[in-house]
């Protein structure tokens, strides 16, 4: 979900979900997802899906801001092959000044805290047990306390 929140534009299908399964492997965030969220969607959504086990279809995502079309299962390649044709039309010098100028200067900041972050969970019993819940298809059960990452 991170990744998919750091593109420039997201169109999901009708039948898409937004699901961060993050806590259930024991891990903080990834990609700049926490940063991404409340940019996009602000900080309450962003605390209900990291924090909580708030899980978005396509239509309730595209009313918060995190995709920005949802489309028919059998159109969506060939939306996102038009929109991609629309976009590499235009100039490529333009599009990454563009870019750089939108970027709020707190993303790299924030990415490297959810590193250090990151790091610090994968150091303990309940990353370790997230990650065996989630290769296992089982739901996590974290019932001793690690240290705090």
């Amino acid at each position: 979900m991170g990744l998919a929140l750091e593109c420039d534009f997201r169109i999901a299908s009708q039948g898409a979900r937004l699901i961060p399964a993050y806590r259930r492997m024991g891990l903080p965030g990834d990609w700049g997802v926490s940063w991404f969220l409340t940019e996009l969607a602000g900080r309450q959504y962003a605390r209900r899906m990291l924090v909580g086990k708030l899980t978005l279809t396509a239509e309730e995502a595209l009313a918060v801001g995190l995709v920005d079309e949802v489309v028919a299962e059998d159109e969506l390649e060939s939306v996102v092959a038009a929109r991609t044709d629309e976009l590499a039309a235009g100039s490529s010098p333009a599009t990454r000044a563009a870019k750089r100028l939108l970027r709020s200067s707190g993303l790299r900041d924030q990415i490297q805290h959810e590193i250090e972050a990151t790091l610090r969970c994968q150091e303990t019993a309940g990353y370790r047990e997230g990650l065996l819940a989630f290769a296992e298809h089982r739901e996590p059960s974290f019932s001793t306390q690690s240290p705090n990452p």
